[in-house]
């Protein structure tokens, strides 16, 4: 005997479904009338965070829900923090990939730990936007590995390789003018 997990799988986080019914037709009256009792009000240690975007997931219009799995998963991804910390990687291992970009091969070694330890090191997975034109942020991005596309008014500039950066005009002039570009990941960057 196997157990049901096509009923028991979205009752693992809470211990209970989110919608239910006795019958198909009470269970899509749920789904179409109710909203979910969030998960951190059902069980302690679960992130508000997780709420939005569970809320968000299940959104009852199409509109309002994540537009694709890579969406969807880049904001669980983020909230599992894989996004933030370097994904793991030791001061290092940051040097170490930092050395092999063309980006800093003429840097010194001691302006290149200068330069890993001020940085912040993030893992993107695909369809993730680096930047977002018309916003006003002062970022910039050297491509440890991966890549991403640079698109202005939906029209595609250009293809940014392991090594390149981008986004270092709206950092280095500091003027708080809004972003004239659209940067984001092809695959895992």
């Amino acid at each position: 005997m196997a157990p049901d997990i096509t009923r028991a799988g979205d009752a693992w986080l809470t211990g209970r479904r989110a919608f239910d019914g006795d019958t198909a037709y009470q269970l899509i009256e749920s789904i179409l009338g109710t909203t979910p009792t969030a998960p951190s009000r059902l069980r302690n240690g679960v992130s508000p965070a997780l709420d939005e975007i569970l809320a968000r997931a299940m959104a009852k219009t199409p509109g309002e829900r994540y537009e694709s799995w890579a969406e969807f998963g880049g904001a669980v991804s983020r909230l599992l923090k894989l996004e933030g910390g370097g994904a793991g990687l030791t001061d290092a291992d940051k040097f170490a990939a930092a050395r092999r970009l063309r980006f800093f091969e003429r840097f010194e070694d001691a302006d290149l730990w200068h330069v890993v330890r001020a940085s912040v090191w993030r893992q993107h997975p695909a369809g993730s936007e680096l930047i977002r034109e018309g916003s006003t942020d002062e970022s910039f991005y050297i491509l440890a590995s991966g890549m991403a596309s640079v698109t202005q008014r939906g029209a595609e500039l250009n293809s940014v390789r392991a090594g390149e950066c981008v986004g270092e005009m709206a950092y280095a002039r500091r003027d708080g003018g809004p972003r004239s570009v659209h940067v984001e990941c092809l695959g895992p960057t």
